[in-house]
């Protein structure tokens, strides 16, 4: 599967071992929101199986698995962000993503930093290989990432946190898979990247939708 060659490719790093595995740690980061649609029944799917195939083959690995979904609370008073903590139980972690309902978003743009600040301030890493596989169809708030698609809070201040938050996955060597649906959300993948690669993150790896076949 491609995502499974996409997680492959994230470097896992050798010195982080637990009785002789590599631990390793992934967290999906997805856009629910209404332009979503089915694509996010479709990447649930994908997290699940694809955590399934990692945990029955990993003979070398100590993995656990977490999700983070995401929507606009920036421009929809009733949208939340919310999350599943890391876990081996993929039970429970199916029950957490078969509840979830879409959320309407807004405008064009999403809260990209509410999803990462999940990510960076309330997901218990271990010391480990950290990976954030992120799937959206949409890009976040502040001008240099929306590129004037389609968004009501171009402030400053949104790209500023943006930067900010690159900068912490590049300085906690969290690993980053972008993987898109529309031209709009790669740009703003790719404007992340360079704020990444600047401050010397591990590895982001960027991908389209289309391509993770379940």
């Amino acid at each position: 599967k491609k995502l499974i060659e996409l997680l492959n490719k994230s470097k896992y790093n050798d010195k982080y071992k637990n009785k002789n595995k590599k631990i390793v740690d992934i967290v999906y980061l997805i856009d629910s929101t209404a332009s979503m649609g089915i694509e996010v029944k479709i990447a649930s799917k994908l997290v699940i199986n694809n955590s399934k195939k990692l945990l029955k083959n990993c003979n070398n690995y100590d993995y656990q698995f977490g999700i983070i979904f995401y929507n606009d609370p920036v421009i929809c008073e009733t949208d939340f962000n919310d999350y599943f903590q890391l876990t081996k139980d993929i039970k429970k972690l199916k029950e957490f993503c078969d509840k979830w309902t879409l959320q309407d978003g807004g405008d064009i743009t999403e809260d990209w930093v509410g999803g990462y600040e999940i990510a960076l301030s309330d997901i218990k890493w271990r010391n480990g290989d950290k990976i954030i596989v992120h799937i959206t169809d949409a890009p976040a708030h502040g001008k240099k990432y929306s590129k004037g698609c389609g968004d009501d809070h171009e402030d400053e201040s949104f790209e500023l946190q943006l930067d900010n938050i690159m900068k912490r996955c590049a300085k906690e060597n969290i690993k980053i898979i972008g993987i898109y649906k529309d031209e709009s959300s790669n740009e703003c993948f790719s404007e992340c990247k360079k704020i990444y690669d600047k401050s010397k993150g591990v590895n982001f790896i960027i991908d389209y939708f289309l391509n993770q076949k379940l």
